[in-house]
């Protein structure tokens, strides 16, 4: 049943971080859910779960210093897709633009809350 919640928060991040990236970016007619939600949900997956193991092993709901780990993960993930994804552009215009801290801690929000609702809900009893 706990692994079914940590699935579900995983679903649920991948979802709203999807609507808030083509929400954020104005691109809601050009974009594909598809590919952004599988996208979302494999960095997650990767980066973010094996660190909610980690934090769980101490639940605590709405904890702020696991939002700032999760947070700063998030910004090393943004950082590494922005590489990957743009490589002719310079990390210094990379970390100028805003988009990189405004989605790394807007992602991160989004999984600590749901974590906070799902998992930890259980973990703490």
């Amino acid at each position: 049943m706990v692994i079914l919640r940590y699935l579900v928060v995983l679903a649920l991040s991948a979802i709203c971080a999807t609507l808030v990236y083509v929400i954020t970016l104005n691109q809601a007619e050009y974009v594909p859910y598809l590919i952004i939600s599988g996208i979302m949900l494999t960095c997650y997956l990767i980066f973010e779960l094996p660190l909610q193991l980690i934090l769980n092993r101490k639940p605590r709901r709405f904890n702020f210093k696991y939002l700032l780990i999760y947070t700063v993960s998030s910004f090393v993930v943004w950082l590494i897709m922005a590489v990957l994804f743009e490589p002719y552009n310079p990390i210094g215009s990379i970390l100028a633009s805003y988009e990189i801290y405004l989605f790394s801690v807007l992602f991160a929000l989004i999984f600590w809350l749901w974590d906070s609702i799902l998992v930890q809900k259980v973990a703490v009893k």
